[in-house]
């Protein structure tokens, strides 16, 4: 990351890429991407034949460092023989259907139950199967919402930690997440490339805020999505197959939208740990 203008600032989300192959990235594609991600949040790479796991395996470990998590921590859905590809569906690895799926539809920042820098995680998200209705993925802007928020709560914000528990996560197994200790985190992060402030709460309706009572911060953070959880501070992707996505988890949000009810839906994500 050290080749990235010291200039870049931040944008909207949703830039959208057209004119790289992911297939065949090189030292220029890989930077215009990096500059992209940490200016705008999140990208959308378009005009993508679909890639195999082994090809997303290959392009993410070109972006940074890969992550490979526990099963009980990847839907306990990652693909055989290849620990670093979780598929994001309601298809088991079997190929049948878990009807009635609803995972991660919440708002949340992947990662945040990591320590320290751990939390500078990128996101890739490639979709091969979508369904006729329904199945959209969700953002919110955690730099704009920052920047619009009354004084009050921006002072709040900048004076208090969020404690995040992994075993809370309903959709980690928990005696795999018990493996990971509490992190605090500071509830404003400033980006290490553009060095604009950004909101991190991660799982906002998991975590607690260290030093108040759980009823204030069930009051702010009430407030907090009533005022933010609106369209103008929203990205809503949908799917098309050979979609690819990529964003910086400490400057968005993001959610499954549901609504597919048993339609077959198939992403395959993968994760890389940047600026270590």
């Amino acid at each position: 990351m050290k080749n990235l203008d010291s200039n870049i600032t931040k944008s909207t989300m949703g830039y959208v890429i057209t004119d790289i192959d992911l297939k065949n990235l090189d030292q220029h594609d890989l930077t215009k991407v990096q500059k992209a991600v940490s200016k705008h949040g999140l990208i959308s790479i378009k005009s993508q034949k679909l890639l195999q796991p082994e090809e997303l395996d290959t392009i993410t470990k070109k972006l940074g460092n890969i992550i490979k998590l526990p099963a009980g921590l990847a839907f306990d859905n990652q693909v055989t023989g290849l620990e670093t590809v979780v598929r994001v569906s309601n298809i088991r690895k079997d190929g049948t259907l878990i009807e009635g799926h609803d995972a991660a539809e919440h708002w949340h920042q992947d990662g945040d139950f990591r320590p320290g820098k751990e939390i500078y995680i990128w996101n890739m998200l490639h979709a091969h199967i979508v369904p006729k209705k329904g199945g959209q993925t969700g953002f919110l802007d955690a730099q704009r919402i920052l920047d619009d928020m009354p004084e009050w709560l921006l002072e709040f914000f900048k004076n208090h930690q969020s404690l995040m528990v992994a075993e809370k996560v309903p959709d980690f197994d928990k005696e795999a997440a018990r493996k990971f200790k509490e992190v605090l985190h500071d509830c404003i992060q400033i980006h290490p490339v553009t060095n604009e402030p950004s909101l991190y709460l991660g799982s906002i309706s998991i975590i607690k805020i260290d030093g108040i009572p759980q009823l204030l911060w069930n009051e702010i953070r009430e407030y907090l999505m009533e005022r933010f959880n609106q369209e103008c501070y929203r990205y809503i992707h949908q799917w098309e197959p050979g979609d690819t996505l990529i964003w910086d988890n400490t400057l968005v949000y993001h959610r499954s939208m549901g609504g597919y009810g048993n339609d077959p839906r198939l992403l395959y994500r993968t994760q890389a740990l940047m600026f270590q």
